[in-house]
């Protein structure tokens, strides 16, 4: 299996129709969360699209798959491995796409990581979106074969980067400028759960005790 090199981030043009069609989806990157206390391994995955335009309106969304069954709690032991799902197992994952104020339910039937890098691995994502069109109320099937990358926690090394730029950024030079570095560094940050980290090496570079 080959998996493709990221996909670009583009801005698509206006799409005349209210149809949703596969061609406006775009994955931007994906991140993954592990389920810390489950035996299984479950995970879930979020999968970022770039934006796009829907009859004029602006569109930024996420597609979200809750409960995937990896058998395992860290990206090292992801490199390489293939998941396929039936629609509707008990081991199939929840997944929805959040587009006008409605869940679409989403079939997630592949899941394939690559080999991992040092912030990402390659990742593919196989499915369908049972998407309700806005105006008629009308349900049909958009199939997807996505091919983008699973962003990964930063390392101690890129932590101290983005607290680098965000110093520069900044001009900050002691305790007073923490809440200011700490706007600057926080949008670079993919992962959530990396936030008292970041603070931690932020005080430590300008001196708060």
């Amino acid at each position: 299996m080959q998996l493709g090199a990221a996909t670009a981030e583009v801005w698509l043009s206006d799409h005349a129709m209210n149809e949703l069609e596969a061609r406006l989806l775009q994955p931007r990157y994906a991140v993954c969360s592990f389920y810390e206390d489950d035996p299984d391994g479950g995970a879930s995955i979020t999968v970022e699209l770039c934006p796009f335009k829907l009859d004029g309106e602006s569109i930024s969304t996420d597609l979200c798959v809750d409960g995937v069954a990896l058998g395992c709690h860290d990206f090292a032991a992801l490199a390489g491995r293939e998941y396929h799902f039936v629609p509707l197992a008990d081991n199939a994952p929840e997944a929805s796409l959040y587009l006008r104020g409605r869940h679409h339910p989403v079939d997630v039937t592949t899941v394939a990581l690559g080999p991992l890098g040092d912030d990402e691995m390659p990742l593919r994502l196989c499915g369908s979106i049972d998407y309700t069109a806005f105006h008629t109320a009308e349900t049909h099937a958009i199939p997807f074969d996505w091919h983008t990358r699973m962003r990964l926690p930063a390392s101690v090394a890129a932590l101290q980067r983005i607290v680098d730029r965000a110093v520069a950024q900044a001009g900050a030079s002691g305790p007073r400028d923490l809440g200011q570095v700490m706007r600057m560094a926080l949008p670079q940050l993919v992962y959530d759960e990396q936030t008292a980290a970041l603070a931690s090496l932020v005080k430590a570079r300008l001196g708060v005790r």
